[in-house]
């Protein structure tokens, strides 16, 4: 079997420019704190918030992301089901409204979720997931939202 011949390596080239920063979120994300409730919250209410859930937390000062997420249903025609992610009761960091596909029908649960950074002083802080059905028009209707989340992570440099 003949020798295989190896050459001396290559030269390395020289640095390129760099790309643009990155996200706005860099370094690590640590799990702070976590809540759910996979149970079904009914709401037969128009225009009021009601409580699906709520996370109490102990934060370092310090920058944190927060997420949300659950799923909702309407029950009746033209109805929408809103959710609100709040931070101590004072600051909406999510609002939305999920629409259900095929014009204000029912009966399909569908995805609701959000996120953001933000930073927090030292101490106890609350988050919450508030439900509201918005709807117009006469009739029965309700929401259904079930397997809500909260997800804190603390960004490490």
């Amino acid at each position: 079997m003949p020798a295989i011949e190896t050459s001396p390596p290559g030269l390395q080239g020289e640095q390129g420019i760099q790309g643009v920063p990155g996200p706005l979120i860099s370094g690590l994300l640590i799990l702070a704190g976590y809540c759910e409730d996979d149970s079904v919250t009914n709401s037969t209410l128009v225009g009021i918030y009601v409580e699906k859930l709520k996370c109490t937390f102990t934060a370092e000062a310090a920058d944190y992301f927060v997420e949300f997420s659950a799923e909702g249903k309407a029950n009746g025609t033209n109805v929408n089901v809103g959710v609100k992610f709040e931070l101590d009761d004072t600051t909406i960091i999510n609002d939305q409204i999920y629409e259900p596909s095929g014009s204000g029908s029912s009966g399909t649960y569908g995805p609701m979720m959000g996120f953001k950074k933000i930073t927090l002083a030292a101490g106890s802080h609350d988050l919450d997931l508030d439900i509201i059905m918005v709807t117009t028009g006469p009739g029965t209707k309700s929401i259904d939202v079930r397997r809500a989340r909260i997800r804190i992570f603390k960004v490490t440099p």
